[in-house]
């Protein structure tokens, strides 16, 4: 088997180092991986944290014009910087003749990405946007049970968070991924493709009750902007499909924190000034809320769940399939990793080093990726996806 040379860009942050634990615990055919960051303090604590040869760390600068000759030769390339930066990152993947993959791009980043498409067919490379857990699993939960039906009339994505962790700090506002994302999905309008079309809702609405199973129990999920709304349309049309749908539950008192920054419209993108600074209130706010140390906690007790509802036919009867994939993340921000925040990329980087995924191109998960081989990983992982069928 060939031996592969991972590049990881944003790989000394927190889904970055989560990625390299992937990688070493589970890749037989690794011949370096090389993390890429700016920060040299955390660079340095990857090379504290992971003892081992196999990892090579350069401080780079990815958008400077000296990147490509300072990246060198890199056969994967796995972007786990913020979603902003995606276009750039597959230009640097194409510059140095590597293929890519990322965790999503909000809906319309997505959607600017497979535009590249033809470039990529060109290269002969392959790229696979949105290849988190959601996006990523969530469109591969969503395509193995479309692979089962006849028809497929709708797709509801349901996600809910838990957090009963009594946290050091009191006053602790506990993010585990880049709060600007959660800024910008209350501020942008959420894609809903119903009756055929895609439409688009007021943020944060919706709130209906569903039932998921202990510890969420009842909760209310609303709109989100999602990348799965960028690409599932799409892939299913041949199935049918009519409706499709992200909802989020957040946790109660991070759902209020958000709504309180919203009306104090700190989660806005447009620029203000201030004693002559212009400054994004967004920006701001990720700033503040990111440079923060992690809180700790004595007794974490965190979890989450990505539920995916499939309505269709199967031989003339009306058919329901329930996926649910529950992450059970009783962990220490600052000591340990949830194996379940890149362990999906890292699957699917190990397919295309394998010559699992042969297929060229700008592709999304669910075009991409055999569900029934993913599903396995993921189970080997010690987080197996449970599913129930209903018919009618």
């Amino acid at each position: 088997m060939k031996l592969t040379r991972f590049g990881i860009l944003g790989g000394a942050g927190y889904t970055g180092t989560t990625a390299i634990k992937d990688l070493l615990d589970t890749c037989d055919c690794i011949n370096e991986i090389v993390v890429i960051d700016s920060d040299e303090k955390k660079l340095e604590y990857v090379r504290e944290s992971f003892d081992t040869d196999l990892i090579l760390t350069k401080k780079i600068d990815v958008l400077s014009q000296h990147a490509v000759s300072e990246l060198g030769d890199v056969d994967i390339l796995i972007n786990c910087m913020p979603y902003r930066f995606n276009l750039e990152m597959m230009d640097l993947a194409l510059a140095i003749n590597a293929h890519y993959l990322d965790m999503g791009g909000l809906y319309y980043m997505t959607r600017k990405q497979l535009d590249a498409n033809e470039r990529f067919v060109d290269a002969g490379l392959t790229a696979i946007v949105g290849m988190g857990m959601a996006p990523g699993t969530t469109n591969i939960m969503a395509r193995y049970a479309a692979d089962k039906m006849d028809t497929v009339n709708e797709v509801h994505i349901k996600v809910a968070f838990y957090d009963q962790t009594v946290y050091d700090d009191k006053n602790a506002f506990p993010v585990s991924h880049a709060i600007s994302t959660t800024c910008k999905e209350f501020e942008t309008p959420a894609a809903v493709f119903t009756k055929g079309k895609m439409e688009f809702v007021e943020p944060a609405s919706g709130g209906d009750e569903h039932e998921f199973p202990p510890p969420f129990n009842i909760r209310r999920p609303i709109y989100v902007l999602h990348s799965e709304l960028a690409t599932l349309p799409e892939s299913l049309l041949e199935k049918g499909v009519k409706e499709v749908s992200f909802k989020l539950a957040f946790n109660e008192r991070f759902e209020n924190g958000m709504r309180f920054l919203k009306a104090m419209h700190l989660t806005s993108n447009e620029p203000i000034e201030i004693n002559g600074v212009e400054i994004t209130p967004a920006y701001f706010v990720d700033k503040v809320v990111m440079s923060r140390p992690r809180p700790k906690s004595q007794e974490p007790k965190k979890s989450e769940i990505k539920r995916v509802l499939v309505k269709g036919m199967i031989d003339n009867a009306s058919t329901t399939w329930v996926m649910d994939y529950i992450s059970l993340q009783g962990i220490q921000w600052q000591k340990d990793y949830d194996t379940d925040v890149c362990s999906p990329v890292s699957i699917v980087a190990q397919m295309v080093a394998r010559s699992e995924i042969t297929q060229k191109g700008v592709l999304p998960p669910e075009k991409a990726v055999d569900p029934d081989r993913y599903l396995d990983e993921l189970a080997k992982r010690n987080t197996p996806v449970m599913i129930k069928k209903y018919t009618d």
